[in-house]
């Protein structure tokens, strides 16, 4: 009877030093602090300031629009804009406009994935991919911080997008404008791009065959967020 007494009590000991030791704790969660999902505060919404800011599809519904950063198909794996709506500085909109309708005269079309970006969204993209070959450091800020610059490609008559040689957001020299290892019809149409959009006043980056700024006009860096509601601006 005592054995088994002792017995019953080595037991218990056990099973409650299992219960009470730190191994067996689930993992405390840790904060992803390189991903900042940027959500429209009132405090910082986009106002109607007449002359601020023109959405792109108030001027021309016929740009097909693949905002990135709106969902997950990004390089960061997240979506980082409330929804999808490209805004951007008045001129730069209208050249965007006419660069479209030239376009739509050879039989294609633009298609946007990305416009004006929140400063907040640039912060995540830097932490992601601290690069400045490929990512304006924050503090630095990019012309899609200004409202300025837009990433793009071309589309056919049927919907399909042409051949640039790399997907959008590809990190290497095969996406370099000045890169021409790549066959004639690539060739072709990165040219084909380029030069209808340097006409209206947006001009490539050194890295990024779909990135044009628009170089005619100056803008400060802003941190609005638009709101995902289009008769509240």
């Amino acid at each position: 009877m005592i054995r088994r007494l002792i017995l019953w009590g080595i037991l218990i000991v056990s099973c409650r030093g299992v219960r009470e030791s730190p191994d067996s704790a689930p993992p405390a969660p840790q904060a992803d602090s390189a991903i900042v999902i940027v959500s429209p505060p009132s405090s910082v919404r986009l106002q109607p300031m007449p002359g601020e800011w023109t959405e792109i599809t108030d001027l021309d519904s016929t740009f097909v629009m693949e905002l990135r950063y709106a969902d997950s198909n990004n390089f960061t794996g997240r979506p980082l804009y409330p929804c999808p709506r490209c805004f951007l500085r008045p001129p730069a909109a209208r050249a965007l406009a006419a660069a479209q309708a030239d376009f739509r005269r050879l039989g294609f079309r633009l298609k946007l994935w990305d416009c004006y970006r929140p400063l907040a969204v640039q912060d995540s993209l830097w932490k992601v991919k601290p690069d400045k070959n490929y990512v304006t450091p924050p503090a630095q800020g990019s012309m899609h911080n200004r409202g300025l610059a837009v990433d793009v490609t071309l589309i056919d008559s049927t919907g399909k997008e042409l051949d640039m040689g790399t997907p959008y957001d590809y990190f290497g020299k095969e996406a370099w404008p000045s890169y021409t290892r790549l066959p004639d019809t690539v060739r072709a149409n990165r040219r084909l791009l380029t030069r209808i959009m340097a006409r209206h006043g947006f001009y490539p980056g050194q890295t990024e065959w779909w990135h044009f700024s628009y170089r005619k006009q100056s803008y400060p860096l802003s941190r609005k967020i638009w709101p995902c509601e289009k008769d509240t601006l």
